[in-house]
């Protein structure tokens, strides 16, 4: 759906470390209000030991490995990984087989080096998944603030989970444990490190929709998410433009109402994805989103996104009672996303298998229509 008008402002659920910390919270209402059939797929949670630290560390370190020459980004590329490990810019599409220039990544696992390492095959099965990470030299500290982001992210994660969990058993809903299939039980976690480029003047005037990140779905249980910073494309310090109204992050609802979406500095925000809805039978749901870029020049946004996922060969069954098409239709179904129910193939389908069919349907709808959407593997994790 076009944004051309303003959307309105939503606010999502917030959420204290102490309280998802607390195993006596009762949070059941608030996880449903932020993850149930008629939300807004993600909730913010605030007050988080280390975050304002470790953002200040990572963030800027983006901007500098985003402004790298192509000489020293090109020994960062892995083709044979997909791109979906190391450096990617380019690489993917937007709509009708446009070249997607407005962002560059960096991918690594910063939870697993080697995240095949107990599993001979798993690297030549899966190499978006189980290839090794590799580090940029020429950025002194990325790959410790990195996995420090990281793993503060799968921390927090973890307790939202367990709350998902928590409010599935209350209301009877019979699904696997999302924080074993998700945290105790895969090695399958994908951190991706977005540097947003200045749009051009052109892209500035024309207002494009799409100039950052088009439509999608997180194929991830929970995609983890720091606040963006916005800094000074030339000196990469903070920047002192007035913000653009209209950038930053979009979504859309089943009744196809779009949303922007304010995400506070001091807060993380978890989204949630569609393995998750698969998983709890559409019961969660995973929301489209899509984030546009700003009109203000000489502004790059630079954003850590981290996809916990399960594991590569995990069995995305749905829960007992469940039926595929009512999950199917739990979720917003738009013409910008490849329909769910084409590439979930059955309660037998495993989750590289879902992954493999979910990258080919982006592909396919990228590069045979003019609609925005979609991205790497990564960008659908």
């Amino acid at each position: 759906m076009p944004v051309h008008s303003s959307p309105p402002l939503a606010e999502p659920i917030v959420f204290t470390y102490e309280e998802l910390k607390d195993p006596h919270s009762n949070l059941t209402d608030r996880i449903l209000q932020a993850y149930g059939r008629d939300s807004l797929g993600l909730c913010c949670v605030s007050d988080v030991p280390k975050y304002t630290e470790y953002r200040q560390a990572l963030l800027p370190k983006i901007h500098t490995l985003g402004n790298l020459p192509p000489s020293a980004l090109e020994k960062y590329v892995l083709p044979e990984a997909f791109f979906n490990v190391g450096w990617s810019h380019g690489n993917e599409k937007l709509g009708g087989g446009r070249p997607d220039l407005g962002k560059g990544s960096f991918y690594a696992n910063p939870l697993f080096e080697n995240p095949g390492e107990l599993d001979p095959t798993a690297q030549q099965r899966h190499p978006a998944c189980a290839t090794p990470n590799v580090w940029p030299k020429e950025v002194p500290g990325f790959r410790e603030a990195f996995i420090d982001a990281g793993r503060l992210l799968a921390e927090v994660g973890t307790m939202v989970a367990r709350h998902m969990d928590k409010a599935c058993q209350a209301h009877g809903i019979k699904c696997c444990s999302l924080v074993e299939a998700t945290f105790e039980k895969s090695r399958l976690c994908c951190g991706r490190a977005l540097h947003y480029y200045p749009l051009e003047q052109g892209e500035v005037q024309e207002g494009t929709e799409d100039s950052w990140c088009g439509w999608h779905n997180d194929n991830s249980v929970i995609t983890g998410l720091f606040s963006p910073m916005l800094l000074d494309a030339t000196t990469g310090q903070p920047s002192t433009t007035p913000e653009d109204p209209k950038a930053g992050l979009y979504v859309q609802n089943r009744r196809r109402e779009v949303y922007k979406v304010h995400l506070p500095p001091d807060c993380i925000a978890f989204q949630l994805g569609e393995a998750a809805q698969i998983m709890t039978g559409g019961h969660l749901v995973a929301t489209p989103h899509m984030v546009k870029g700003s009109s203000v020049p000489e502004v790059s946004r630079e954003q850590l996104a981290v996809f916990f996922e399960p594991d590569w060969d995990r069995v995305m069954a749905l829960p007992d009672g469940n039926r595929t098409d009512q999950m199917v239709n739990a979720g917003a179904n738009i013409p910008e996303v490849p329909p769910l129910a084409k590439r979930y193939r059955g309660p037998s389908v495993t989750f590289g298998e879902f992954l493999e069919d979910s990258f080919r349907e982006y592909y396919n709808m990228k590069t045979s229509t003019a609609v925005a959407g979609g991205g790497t593997a990564a960008e659908m994790a």
